[in-house]
Parts: C-alpha cells; structure tokens; sequence
C-alpha cells in the first residue's frame, strides 16, 4: 500500500473560489488528491466542527481559505490535530495599522502554516 496524500480545502464562501483555483490546479498538476468543501464558521459551525473532527480519518492535511474575518481556520485548528494551512482569500491587499484582519493569513495568495502539537 502506497502513501496517497490526500487534501481537504475549505472555502467559507464560495465567493473565494477564484481565490483558490490556484492551489487546486497545483495540486492537480502534482497528482494530488483534494476534496473541497464550502463551510461557514459562523454559518454552519456545528458542521465545520464535525467535518474538522473527523479530517484525521481521511487526510493528512487541510488548507482552510479565510476572508476578511479569518476565522474558519481556527475553528477547523480546534477540532483537529491535523495541521491547518490558512491560505488568505480575502481580496482586501492590505489593511491599515493595527488592524490584525487580513494580516493573520499574510497578503493574499500567500499561506500561513499552522501547526499543533
């Protein structure tokens, strides 16, 4: 048996979906699997929670698109041990001093790795 790493994305929105086109054709071009959901955190929390929960079972790791609140890849971090990638889908290219939105992720496009022990 082979290892076959297997992704799962998570958009808050579909709205970040031009977003993150960019990293599912990648994976896509270096053959690896990825599943991809669109979860609300303040939306659907109780299935946020129960899809991060249960990504052990399925995954390796999860790259969680967050918008201008940011919130939905500390929530997924939350319930999993799995290490949570935040990948900034805001649209927003920066954010005035002091303001911590749409830092957390870094400039759009770019990834924060997130990791628990």
């Amino acid at each position: 048996m082979g290892f076959e790493p297997k992704v799962l994305i998570v958009l808050g929105s579909d709205s970040d979906l031009p977003v993150m086109a960019t990293a599912c054709s990648t994976l896509e071009e270096f053959g690896v699997d990825y599943s991809l959901r669109i979860l609300s955190a303040h939306r659907v929390p109780q299935e946020v929670a129960a899809v991060a929960g249960d990504a052990k079972n399925h995954y390796q790791v999860i790259i969680a698109a967050a918008g201008m609140a940011a919130h939905l890849p500390g929530v997924i971090a939350a319930y999993t041990t799995l290490p949570v990638i935040c990948a900034n889908a805001s649209r927003r290219t920066g954010s005035h001093r002091g303001d911590w939105r749409g830092q957390e992720c870094g400039p759009p496009g770019s990834a924060n790795f997130g990791y628990r022990p």
